[in-house]
């Protein structure tokens, strides 16, 4: 069977006065690696493609950040997203879904790619990718094994979600001074410059870049593998370091490390204090704030002389104090790396269902 011959894209259109920033996706605010969305962070003009529950929605642009979202709402995407919808006479959506994430189908759809600086999928090869459809019972027998996963993945999500809330709501109540600067409260590490002939397609030690920092924070699911050398060493990474990403439209983003053999790239910086509840917090509160420091016409970037002069208006005993919260940090990272496990176990069953 052909994809075609179960599904259609979408074409239909819908005014983007009918949107909100909850239910409006583009390439921006769909996560990459089959994360789901994010609120999106503006709205277009005009009318954009329209999608409803149970809709496969795809990033066209740059395929292999696996950017694919199956809806759980109805709403408007922007072009470059493609709207795949399945005849659920003929097969159940959420099995396609998990078909189009396997590996098989991912690997070949990148192959396929049109141009080299932003490569985009071809709907010709999407629609006529060839693969066998089971009884009904079997997809269903699929889709619930996967989906319990995903069950569990989204139930994690919502701890940390609480958590994160709990965190920020301690946060602003913290009593506000004047008088110290960025460089009085932290302490940074920038990151090193690692060789192109040392990168591998494959290997234990991953180079976090500005990529593996987006909208929700740390992911190491993608990153630049390399060969390992002692004069990397010093840019090695622990679990329950926080990041901040210093460049592009990345520049202040920040995330917690929950992964072994990361190691530190340049422009992105580690930053610590005597509290990483704190660290964590007053990054994530002032990221539009960091964002604005940047420079630059064609990219912005963010210098440390300029994040040096930035106010830290809190005392050094009211963020001692703050490391009483520090459990919530070691208990997200743990929650994200439980998290991670469930996508390996994911992965192999994907693998097993659809090569």
């Amino acid at each position: 069977m052909l994809i075609s011959n179960c599904c259609n894209l979408i074409t239909n259109k819908i005014d983007v006065s009918q949107l909100t920033t909850s239910n409006y996706i583009s390439t921006e605010n769909l996560l990459p690696n089959f994360g789901g969305i994010t609120i999106a962070t503006n709205l277009p003009k005009g009318k954009v493609t329209k999608f409803e529950k149970e809709n496969i929605l795809m990033s066209n642009i740059r395929p292999y950040f696996k950017k694919f979202y199956y809806s759980s709402i109805s709403g408007g995407c922007s072009s470059d997203v493609l709207v795949l919808n399945v005849n659920k006479s003929i097969a159940i959506p959420k099995y396609i879904y998990y078909l189009l994430c396997s590996d098989k189908f991912v690997n070949m759809y990148v192959a396929n790619c049109k141009g080299t600086k932003m490569p985009r999928g071809n709907k010709e090869v999407l629609l006529n990718y060839q693969f066998e459809l089971p009884s009904y019972e079997v997809q269903q027998h699929i889709v619930d094994t996967i989906g319990s996963i995903d069950d569990l993945i989204e139930s994690i999500k919502c701890k940390i979600d609480k958590l994160n809330e709990i965190l920020m709501n301690l946060f602003d109540k913290l009593p506000l001074v004047n008088g110290n600067k960025f460089y009085d409260i932290f302490t940074t590490m920038n990151g090193g410059t690692f060789s192109s002939k040392d990168y591998l397609e494959h290997s234990n030690e991953k180079l976090i870049t500005i990529k593996n920092i987006n909208s929700e924070g740390f992911d190491s699911s993608s990153p630049t593998y390399f060969k390992y050398n002692e004069k990397y060493e010093k840019y090695r990474l622990n679990i329950g370091d926080i990041l901040l990403t210093m460049t592009g439209a990345y520049l202040g983003r920040s995330g917690i490390v929950d992964d072994e053999n990361c190691f530190l790239n340049q422009r992105v910086l580690k930053v610590s204090s005597v509290s990483n509840a704190f660290t964590y917090c007053f990054l994530q509160k002032n990221k539009d704030n960091i964002f604005n420091l940047g420079k630059g016409s064609a990219q912005q970037n963010l210098g440390l002389k300029e994040l040096a002069c930035f106010d830290v208006n809190y005392s050094t005993e009211t963020i001692k104090e703050f490391t009483n919260y520090d459990l919530f940090i070691d208990n997200i990272v743990k929650y994200k790396i439980t998290i991670r496990k469930l996508n390996n176990i994911k992965q192999i069953y994907l693998k097993k269902f659809f090569g």
